[in-house]
């Protein structure tokens, strides 16, 4: 597409006082890509304005609202995690960059890791996109090849994260995540036990659900997070009790 009309919207975002770099991430594409368009190729070159760029870099621009550029960052952890973990369960880059709206050379450096921090609203949109499709597990041969990229690289998938936003390194076990310690198991079920295999917490997951336990006790019980159980929960398609139905069994 023509350069110039995404060369003026840059161009006001900056006269309005907004940082490049803020603007890279606001609109979802590489800041390297920003910093040619507003100054023009290096080496040889220098200085030459683009005449032309990329549609899916002009468009992530022309729609770009000064009011949609946040202001708020948090770190980029939680995000990394919840994109790293997408991908081991089979989701392509390129699928989940177009389901956020952003180009593919930007999700990718968060993918690996090198971003430190992310706006609230990149954030929020991974972690929608992540609560959408954490229990899906899509097939075919580039499914696979992006469950092989995320083994090569130690990405975890869903749930070895209880909070992908606060666990501390390392998040799991240094266990086979299939591997079932019985004593592990028992000790667990009587609130006492230690960090458990994802095989593990299914096992303590379905038995205290045949207890009518809710996600909230079980989640107490194994010590995790009870949106983990929820997910481990669904996972084993065991419905979620409720209210009256948990009070009813605890008169019994």
């Amino acid at each position: 597409m023509d350069a110039a009309p995404a060369r003026a919207v840059l161009q006001r975002l900056l006269d309005s006082g907004f940082a490049l770099e803020r603007i890279a991430i606001a609109a979802g594409v590489p800041h390297s890509t920003l910093t040619t368009l507003r100054f023009g190729r290096r080496g040889a070159a220098a200085g030459v304005h683009l005449k032309t760029i990329e549609a899916v870099v002009a468009e992530a621009l022309l729609r770009l609202e000064p009011q949609a550029i946040s202001t708020s960052t948090v770190p980029a952890t939680g995000t990394t995690r919840r994109l790293q973990a997408l991908v081991a369960t089979g989701q392509t880059q390129s699928a989940i960059a177009e389901l956020l709206g952003r180009g593919v050379g930007n999700l990718s450096s968060l993918v690996h890791g090198r971003r430190q921090i992310v706006t609230v609203g990149t954030h929020d949109a991974v972690k929608a996109l992540f609560d959408a499709l954490w229990d899906q597990r899509p097939e075919g041969p580039k499914h696979d090849a992006a469950r092989r990229l995320a083994e090569r690289h130690g990405w975890l998938p869903p749930l070895a994260w209880d909070d992908p936003d606060t666990d501390p390194e390392p998040p799991a076990v240094d266990r086979d995540p299939d591997l079932v310690d019985d004593i592990a198991v028992a000790l667990a079920l009587q609130g006492d036990g230690p960090r458990l295999t994802p095989a593990e917490r299914r096992i303590c997951v379905r038995t205290l659900w045949a207890r009518k336990y809710s996600d909230i006790l079980i989640a107490a019980t194994i010590r995790c997070d009870a949106k983990t159980v929820g997910r481990i929960r669904e996972e084993l398609d065991l419905p979620a009790f409720d209210q009256t139905e948990l009070i009813q069994h605890r008169a019994a």
